[in-house]
């Protein structure tokens, strides 16, 4: 993996992702937002500049077999998170700077819909492996099975 990955998806959706967390903590200060929104916009930035710092030193994880459903899984979780956010900063626009407070449930709302196409993209494309050889049974039945006189059907 690495930077000219990030152009195709699922990929595009971390600088898209970036852009928009740069975005939200902007907005989510001037908002003057109570911690909450200030910690998952702090989170959602620090962790999505991690991911695009693996994708462009090549982290050998990036490119395993378990990748997809660990991205998969924090997708979803940050998706999660920027609804909760989007949820309390809407009950706090009329607290708050409001025109601030209404751009910044849009982009909370905006990064959910980015983190569960990103999640949805990750379970489509995500090898399916079976964990351990196939779910075949493979015992042979007893010889002379079924008994005589019994009729398996009923």
């Amino acid at each position: 993996m690495s930077f000219g990955d990030l152009k195709e998806l699922p990929h595009l959706v971390k600088p898209l992702s970036f852009g928009i967390t740069i975005l939200l903590f902007i907005f989510v200060l001037v908002a003057e937002a109570s911690w909450y929104p200030i910690l998952i916009a702090s989170v959602l930035l620090i962790f999505t500049l991690l991911m695009l710092l693996c994708f462009a030193f090549d982290v050998p994880f990036v490119a395993s077999l378990m990748w997809p459903k660990v991205e998969m899984v924090y997708s979803m979780v940050f998706a999660g998170f920027s609804v909760l956010g989007g949820i309390i900063m809407f009950i706090q626009i009329f607290d708050r700077t409001w025109f601030a407070s209404i751009v910044t449930v849009g982009l909370f709302a905006v990064e959910a819909l980015v983190w569960a196409f990103n999640a949805l993209q990750m379970w489509r494309n995500a090898p399916m492996v079976p964990s351990s050889g196939s779910n075949q049974a493979t015992a042979a039945p007893p010889t002379g099975f079924p008994p005589s006189g019994i009729n398996p059907g009923v």
